[in-house]
Order: structure tokens, then C-alpha cells, then sequence
């Protein structure tokens, strides 16, 4: 897999990033390790575990807590590697 100097550094990534913001909301945790998995398999080692993007936030009932204190997804609990 092609790989690119990440910035100034001397860190070297690859061309390729595995995305993760919709993991927990669209796939299982099953199904983010599993493509976790495969990536680094094939060499991968850029991921982007940001939940910072604009997405729909989901209704909550009166009593909960604000929608605005609610981040998208659970992409960097599932994708924190030990």
C-alpha cells in the first residue's frame, strides 16, 4: 500500500484512510472490528476516528439530555486500539 509523509513529520501513513464515524450508529461492533481487521491486514494505518462532522442528531425525550451534548457516534470507543 502506497504510503505519504504526513506533513513536516517523519511519520509516513498511508494513502488510504479508513473512515469511522458511523461506527455504532450503522454497523455493529462486531462489524467495526471486523473491518478494522481487514484494513490493518492490507497494511492500513491511517484511520480517522473523528466525530466532529455534521450529522443528524437523534430526537430525545424531554427529560434527557440535549441533543447538543451528544456526539454521533461510538467510532473512537470501538476503534481505540490496546
Amino acid at each position: 500500500m502506497e504510503r505519504r509523509r504526513l506533513g513536516r513529520t517523519d511519520l509516513s501513513v498511508t494513502s488510504l484512510c479508513l473512515g469511522t464515524m458511523t461506527w455504532g450508529e450503522q454497523n455493529t461492533e462486531q462489524e467495526a472490528h471486523a473491518q478494522l481487521d481487514r484494513a490493518i491486514g492490507y497494511g492500513l494505518n491511517f484511520i480517522d476516528t473523528a466525530e466532529a462532522y455534521p450529522i443528524p442528531m437523534k430526537e430525545r425525550p424531554r427529560d434527557g439530555p440535549s441533543a447538543t451534548s451528544e456526539t454521533g457516534s461510538n467510532s473512537a470507543k470501538i476503534a481505540t486500539i490496546s
